[in-house]
């Protein structure tokens, strides 16, 4: 199986996933989800990471952090180690927890840094039962009124899921000091204080969980599967990336350089 292409670079913000094997349930009840979050709160102070955002579901995690230093992967692996570790004794289980390496995207912060921290704390709101799928509606009336519905119950689901840093960065609680949440809120705007600053990315959210705004497009903009930002820091990391090309097709695609929609259908007109 090929092996998930990884950057270590000082300086970078990633946003980093992993899922459970088979996509099976990795937080069994509060004390699972409190175990993980302990163990987020020393990442700072063992590797020096800052960690900007965080959302935790069932079967998989994302975080969003930034690496003074180039050891990122190290800082993972002890992560996922150290709860597989504590999981297994808890449930009296054997055998690997997660799918495998965990996954590591490379984005640009000023760019991307707020597009891929509401993608993380928007995840509570994609899922299958507030996606209006399954609603019938008889009249005009009546598809409004689920409409409402909908979108209330999509951002109750942001305001009240209680295991993701959305409640810091909302002013529901106070962030801890091993998270910081300033630089992102700087990013939404440039104006006020805190308290100011948390209702304008509060009504940022909100709206787009309303109105189901909740997906991924920033994906369509990925390149060499790791790659998000502008096309100079692009190129510029595509010269440090590194490992088996035969094996990892993300490395051999960034060197090889990739063929736009619009410069194949050009060629070809």
């Amino acid at each position: 199986m090929a092996r998930p292409t990884r950057l270590d670079i000082e300086g970078g913000w990633y946003h980093v996933v992993n899922r459970g094997i088979e996509r099976r349930t990795i937080f069994r009840g509060a004390s699972s989800y409190q175990h993980f979050v302990g163990l987020l709160s020393k990442l700072p102070q063992r590797f020096g990471l800052r960690l900007h955002g965080y959302v935790l579901m069932p079967n998989h995690y994302h975080l969003q952090v930034e690496t003074p230093e180039a050891n990122l992967s190290r800082a993972i692996q002890w992560l996922n180690v150290s709860y597989s570790i504590w999981f297994n004794r808890k449930y009296q289980r054997v055998g690997p927890l997660f799918q495998g390496r965990f996954k590591a995207i490379l984005h640009d912060w000023t760019s991307h840094g707020f597009t891929i921290n509401r993608y993380l704390h928007l995840n509570p709101v994609r899922v299958r039962h507030l996606g209006g799928h399954e609603v019938r509606v008889h009249s005009e009336d009546s598809q409004e009124q689920s409409a409402a519905q909908l979108a209330r119950a999509r951002v109750e689901a942001l305001r009240s899921y209680p295991w993701s840093s959305y409640q810091y960065y909302s002013g529901k609680a106070k962030a801890p000091e091993w998270l910081r949440i300033g630089t992102v809120l700087d990013l939404v705007s440039d104006r006020g204080g805190e308290s100011a600053k948390m209702a304008a990315y509060r009504r940022e959210l909100e709206q787009a969980a309303a109105v189901d705004e909740v997906g991924g497009d920033w994906k369509n903009e990925l390149k060499a599967t790791l790659l998000l930002g502008p096309s100079e820091l692009v190129e510029r990391m595509k010269q440090l990336l590194e490992g088996d090309h035969q094996e990892q097709t993300g490395i051999r695609k960034a060197k090889e350089g990739t063929l736009s929609w619009q410069t194949i259908t050009l060629a070809v007109s």
